[in-house]
């Protein structure tokens, strides 16, 4: 298989790999997790297509591994940790997750995230985000700006100043609310949209 070394990414070795790893797994799990029967057709056998499917990522996987590896491009380092401290959102959801059940959703929903708002005769005036496992804070009030408390520092907080859609974030819990010319935004090609209304959406819009 050849790569065209200028469309190569940094990670793309380190996906290859994973991609790979995860197709092994799978392949160890074939002769517990599906079996062959002692009569019928090969292509009926309940171990036939998964087997199929998991022979041909591994497969695949190794030689894409292999390809991509000849013309890797550097950088794999840097771009694995960007890689992991994406799981940190993964951990802190499963963890929200398992604790549900446990302590109830109010209880859980109060531990990761807090949202507070005073709102009065003309809309909200005061406004506070609190995630409690990162001991994060966003704290907002009408006519005295924002301000961003993290691990004991407080800075002032605010929102990209960027003055295009290329490239910007739009985090909202819902488009109802939207005029029409804005809901043609959302179309943008250039625009992410993600439709979280949670508190930590909020936190990290501040950041």
């Amino acid at each position: 298989m050849q790569l065209d070394p200028s469309q190569s990414k940094p990670g793309g070795a380190l996906f290859a790999l994973i991609f790979l790893v995860l197709a092994a797994f799978l392949l160890t799990q074939l002769p517990t997790q599906t079996k062959f029967s002692g009569s019928g057709q090969l292509f009926a056998q309940p171990r036939f297509w998964p087997g199929v499917g998991v022979v041909g990522m591994a497969g695949f996987g190794a030689v894409h591994l292999a390809g991509v590896w000849r013309t890797r491009t550097g950088g794999a380092p840097g771009e694995a940790v960007v890689w992991l401290r994406a799981f940190e959102f993964f951990v802190w959801f499963m963890v929200y997750v398992t604790a549900v059940p446990v302590v109830g959703y109010l209880a859980a929903t109060l531990l990761f995230t807090t949202l507070l708002a005073l709102i009065d005769e003309s809309g909200p005036a005061v406004g506070v985000a609190h995630v409690p496992p990162l001991d994060e804070t966003v704290s907002a009030g009408r006519g005295l700006g924002a301000t961003h408390t993290c691990d004991g520092d407080t800075r002032r907080a605010r929102v990209s100043d960027l003055r295009r859609l290329e490239g910007s974030y739009l985090v909202t819990s819902g488009i109802e609310y939207l005029s029409e010319r804005g809901r043609r935004l959302l179309l943008h090609p250039e625009l992410l949209v993600r439709t979280w209304g949670d508190g930590y959406g909020y936190v990290l819009g501040m950041q």
